[in-house]
């Protein structure tokens, strides 16, 4: 008798449950449609708000732009954010005037303010908003908390606020930023070259060719594609001072890579029986692009390199040699025994044709 009592209250504890896991569960999923449910909704009204106050702002904006800054409305706290994104985007559309006028319009609405309170938040939308900001304005009292925030753990925030202190003193800023290119890995190129262009190339220059020097040899194939980037006056005499001493293969080969100066032929020859098979294919376009007819015969060796690409790179190289042809090419070929290099200038041959 006790052992079926006990057997009715195990199944009635079971059913139980089970029962209170369903409710549990039917709870969860209505919580869980009324929270999409509230989002949708929301997503719905602000999209309705930012709609209404770009058609209240964008015309008044458009208006400063045309010199008429009469009958302009306050402007509320909870409206900066969708002003401010207007703002900018006009900002980012004009030249000359306008942009002083942009300018005089966020100083009257005291917008520095605001972006120096929206920079403490923890939202990032409204950091990098505020940031954008104070750069557009060139808003120099805003540089101490600019400068902090290229050292902030977000790539992001960091590289914006780095384009921002060159909208501000590009002078200046290029001095804060070229020690950051090195310490920041999370920075990327495109980013980097982006924010540097900003400024002066020659005051790029200056900071960046001092950097490849001094770098190790792993930083210098970024920071030598830097200088390209910005067309440094420098970058000849860093690229020269490097291929003359690098041990490195990777270093080696972004220098003859970027390598516009004749003078530096004698060492680009000196590399092109360089055991590493990829610094050879860029001495073999260095010499294209730079050689003469004294390079001729030492290119043609090239061709009946083990490594397809050299021969490749050789092959054009020839072709881009002053007084050379298709014809004097087609010359070169049938004198050739190496079946390789036969081969690799038919290659080219075809190609150019």
């Amino acid at each position: 008798m006790d052992i079926e009592l006990d057997s009715v209250t195990v199944t009635e504890q079971i059913t139980n449950a089970a029962i209170y896991s369903a409710l549990i569960l039917l709870v969860m999923v209505t919580l869980l449609i009324l929270q999409v449910i509230f989002l949708r909704v929301r997503f719905l009204y602000t999209g309705k708000q930012r709609h209404r106050l770009l058609k209240k702002w964008r015309p008044k904006i458009t208006q400063v732009m045309l010199g008429d800054s009469s009958n302009m409305p306050v402007l509320p706290r909870n409206e900066v954010c969708v002003f401010l994104e207007e703002w900018n985007r006009m900002f980012g559309t004009v030249r000359g005037n306008n942009l002083a006028q942009l300018q005089n319009m966020a100083k009257k609405f005291k917008i520095y303010y605001f972006a120096i309170s929206m920079i403490k938040t923890r939202s990032v939308h409204d950091k990098l908003l505020a940031i954008i900001t104070l750069g557009h304005m060139q808003e120099y009292s805003a540089w101490d908390e600019l400068t902090e925030l290229l050292d902030d753990e977000s790539s992001v925030i960091s590289v914006t606020a780095a384009r921002a202190l060159m909208w501000i003193d590009s002078k200046h800023a290029v001095e804060l930023i070229a020690p950051k290119i090195m310490a920041r890995n999370d920075w990327t190129w495109s980013n980097v070259a982006h924010v540097l262009r900003q400024a002066n190339p020659i005051q790029v220059c200056e900071h960046i060719a001092n950097l490849v020097v001094n770098a190790p040899a792993e930083a210098q194939p970024g920071l030598l594609r830097y200088l390209e980037s910005t067309h440094c006056l420098q970058l000849t005499d860093v690229i020269n001072n490097i291929l003359s001493t690098t041990e490195d293969d990777r270093v080696a080969s972004v220098c003859l890579h970027i390598t516009q100066d004749p003078n530096s032929l004698k060492t680009i020859r000196q590399y092109t029986s360089h055991p590493r098979w990829h610094v050879r294919m860029h001495a073999a376009s260095a010499l294209g692009r730079l050689g003469g007819k004294s390079d001729l015969k030492l290119l043609l060796n090239m061709v009946e390199d083990e490594n397809w690409w050299v021969r490749y790179r050789a092959a054009q190289a020839i072709i881009n040699i002053p007084q050379q042809n298709i014809e004097t090419l087609k010359q070169i070929r049938d004198t050739q025994s190496d079946k390789y290099a036969k081969d690799i200038l038919t290659h080219v041959i075809a190609e150019a044709e």
